[in-house]
Order: C-alpha cells, then structure tokens, then sequence
C-alpha cells in the first residue's frame, strides 16, 4: 500500500453508525504481521468537481496530519475471535492476562507453532492446555494466559546432551534424584 492511498472497504451503515474500528493485517513473506493501530470506520462525503460521493475511507489523504506515516509491525501469534465480547486480545504478542467474559464464546487458533493456554482466577474445571484450536465458553469470568508452548526436554538418564541436565537429589512424585 503506498503512503497516498486510502484503503476502502464496504460496511453496512450498521457498522459505520456503530463507530466500529478496523485492525489492520498484512501478508508479509509468508507470514501474518498486525499493528496495535485500529482505524475508525468512517463514511464522509467527497465532492470532486460537480460530483459528490460517499466514501467509507480508512486512510483518508486529507485525514493525515504528519507523512510518512509509520506503524509498527508484529507477527501474529494466535487468531482470536471474541464474538460480541466487548475486548479482544491483541493477536501480535503473547497474553500474560486475558479477561473473558462469561457467557461469551472464544475460538483460539495457533498461527506457527502451537500455544499453551492456561487459566488463572478461573471457578472452573475446564483444562485448557497445548492448543492449535480451542473454542470455549465459560460460565464465569475469568482470566487466562496465552503463550507459545514450550514441549518439556526427555532426557536419558544420566545424560546432560541436549540441553539436559542431571536430576538434582531428591524426589519427585516415585522418581528419585541424585546429584551428578
């Protein structure tokens, strides 16, 4: 997109009335990059000449105080869809904290390698745990975590190749350890 285009997009009056925002997201070798940067859909007039048309314009020439105009760019960890919830978590960085909301449906879907998501303050005993997709509703609110999912190391006994290293005294459910 060059810097003087305006980005146009077809929205019903139901969603230029109701000041939705747009989150941008662009297909950048191979993979998916987001910005923090929500633009508000808005229908304006615009007269060329003798002829005046509505326009539902995003990046609007004549909008623009300060060009170039720089945004940052993130991958996209993970796909969310908050249905009618009133927040959403930003899908370019890993979530220490996520607030659902009860009674709304979420549907999580990993982006290039699978997440781990893991319930904090839930009242609930739904297990969630290493995901690619996940659709879920709870009854209650909650928070949750969202990050990338880190597949423990299986080391052979006795061995430190790898990244592994030897169990340290002691004892851990029937297994036990001793110092190397």
């Amino acid at each position: 997109m060059q810097q003087n285009d305006n980005v146009h997009v077809h929205a019903s009056t139901v969603e230029i009335s109701s000041q939705a925002v747009v989150d941008l997201e662009f297909f950048i070798d191979g993979k998916i990059d987001v910005t923090r940067n929500t633009i508000p859909l808005v229908e304006e007039v615009v007269t060329v000449g003798a002829s005046s048309f509505s326009s539902r314009g995003l990046n609007q020439i004549h909008t623009i105080g300060v060009r170039p105009r720089e945004i940052v760019l993130d991958v996209k960890k993970f796909d969310i869809d908050c249905g009618s919830a009133t927040t959403c978590a930003y899908e370019g960085a890993y979530v220490n904290v996520f607030n659902i909301e009860a009674n709304m449906q979420y549907t999580i879907t990993a982006m290039y390698e699978n997440l781990q998501i893991t319930p904090t303050l839930c009242s609930t005993n739904v297990v969630l745990g290493q995901i690619n997709t996940l659709t879920f509703t709870l009854t209650t609110a909650c928070t949750i975590s969202i990050e990338a999912f880190v597949a423990p190391q299986i080391c052979t006994a006795g061995q430190r190749g790898g990244g592994c290293s030897a169990c340290e005294t002691g004892k851990f459910q029937e297994n036990f350890g001793s110092a190397a």
